[in-house]
């Protein structure tokens, strides 16, 4: 391997994302139920806390589930590669501050009502906490998504995911069918080496993780589902590269009229022509 540049969208910069060596679940609720306790639940489910450190910031609780809480980022004694943001909105500034000054790797935002929702003042927040981040040098997944699921290091936003590694990497603008994915192909003996969910894309994209899968030795397989292409002309380029390299299966949304009002709504991603997202596979050797 050439010891070329690396940009900060380089495959390899990407790696620690995949591996932190300690997490925090940021805002985890005494008496949350849904989705938003979920992450806790999978994350014990699949072992994390026995692997890593596994922190709670919840300044009102001593600890949940087992789990020591902390008041805030600054207050962990050691480093914390990965934030899992689980706090409205409107607590998420003071988060990416705490998160500027502990110096981490990524923060996955499972908080939505950002660029998704249309509102230009909610894009606008948006578009300023992710600058915020990436200038200090933290990269993004999401807003308004499940994040990551890496069975080798007990990393998981679902119960009844697999602990296994295998194979096959699952990008996903969707959470639910990121979800739907893992456990239906699960069950018929499919192994996951990376699963990821990514909604807004406000700074880490599909072809962001194309690139990355392109290079990691642990996945064989890509599939994808997408409501809408990011970075077009970066997107084709990735997806060529991938499919030179290893199988890549895109499971297209929004190619009904019904569907493509369900991708706005979700992502705030328009569906774009069927016609052209076929031509793209073609060309690059991806299936739909």
């Amino acid at each position: 391997m050439t010891h070329q540049n690396l940009q900060s969208d380089s495959p390899h910069s990407l790696d620690h994302i995949f591996h932190p060596r300690a997490t925090a679940l940021f805002g985890v609720s005494t008496n949350a139920k849904g989705m938003a306790s979920g992450f806790l639940t999978s994350l014990i489910e699949q072992k994390y806390h026995e692997r890593s450190p596994l922190y709670i910031i919840n300044p009102k609780a001593d600890e949940i589930s087992g789990i020591k809480c902390y008041p805030n980022l600054q207050s962990i004694p050691g480093p914390v590669d990965h934030v899992i943001s689980l706090v409205p909105e409107k607590i998420v500034p003071a988060l990416v501050q705490q998160a500027i000054e502990k110096k981490v790797n990524s923060v996955h935002f499972y908080t939505a009502g950002f660029s998704e929702t249309g509102d230009p003042d909610r894009a606008a927040l948006e578009s300023k906490i992710v600058g915020e981040l990436t200038e200090a040098g933290i990269r993004v997944i999401g807003p308004n998504c499940m994040g990551l699921y890496v069975p080798s290091e007990g990393l998981a936003f679902m119960n009844g995911f697999p602990e296994t590694p295998g194979n096959v990497a699952v990008i996903s603008q969707s959470g639910a069918n990121a979800g739907d994915m893992i456990q239906g192909m699960s069950r018929r003996g499919v192994r996951f080496s990376k699963g990821v969910s990514f909604g807004n894309g406000a700074d880490l994209k599909a072809h962001h993780f194309f690139a990355y899968l392109a290079e990691d030795p642990e996945t064989e397989v890509i599939t994808a589902y997408l409501e809408g292409v990011q970075e077009g002309r970066n997107f084709f380029k990735a997806v060529k590269q991938l499919a030179q390299k290893k199988p890549v299966i895109l499971l297209k949304g929004g190619l009904t009229a019904a569907g493509a009002r369900a991708a706005h709504s979700h992502t705030g991603s328009l569906a774009g022509e069927i016609k052209i997202f076929d031509a793209m596979c073609r060309q690059t050797g991806a299936s739909r």
